[in-house]
């Protein structure tokens, strides 16, 4: 960020699989070897709509702004990617735009944000293996101050295609392969890359 220091942002709840959710915390770092203790840059206020499963930020400078994408759940709705927004980079966040960008009828998590030569912004994400036709990662158009979805998702591979992938079975019995925290990152050579995660046997 500008004052040349380091902010991490994660899953930072003390139980992130179960219960009610607290919120968010950054750190903040000189040399990437002492942090400080955790800022809290977001508590939601009551009214917001995720509970619980309070995952995986990720922020992004845009426009002068600084926004958080991350994902939420609660009892009575699918995982979703929802975006956050702030004046400085460890907030306070608040809630920004639609309660969520990604479709309210998938299980999606792990949204990131990217912009083409256009500018033209999209949130990058992944439909949870999980759910049926899930295993995938995915695109969709955001409007120009990320406000909101415009348009439908696209998926841009599944888990499947990778050579290098295993099936794996959640604890419910269900089985899948699993599409994690995608990143686009474009060198200097021109091309497109996404950093993905998913499971191997190795």
């Amino acid at each position: 960020v500008e004052d040349g220091r380091y902010h991490l942002f994660g899953t930072t709840d003390a139980n992130c699989w179960h219960g009610r959710a607290a919120g968010f915390d950054a750190f903040v770092s000189e040399d990437l070897v002492h942090f400080s203790e955790g800022v809290r840059i977001f508590e939601p206020k009551p009214g917001f709509w995720g509970t619980e499963n309070f995952w995986a930020p990720e922020m992004h400078k845009y426009r002068g702004k600084y926004y958080l994408f991350a994902s939420f759940k609660a009892p009575d709705r699918r995982r979703a990617t929802a975006i956050l927004r702030a004046d400085a980079p460890l907030g306070p966040y608040a809630p920004w735009g639609a309660d969520q960008v990604t479709p309210p009828e998938w299980e999606s998590l792990d949204g990131t944000l990217y912009v083409d030569d256009a500018g033209q912004p999209y949130v990058v994400f992944c439909h949870e293996w999980l759910q049926e036709g899930g295993g995938t990662i995915c695109a969709r158009r955001l409007k120009a101050d990320l406000s909101g979805p415009e348009g439908e998702a696209a998926t841009l591979f599944a888990a499947t295609d990778a050579p290098w992938t295993r099936e794996v079975t959640h604890s419910s019995g269900v089985k899948g392969y699993v599409t994690d925290g995608p990143f686009l990152h474009r060198p200097e050579n021109g091309k497109l890359y996404m950093l993905w995660s998913s499971l191997s046997e190795t």
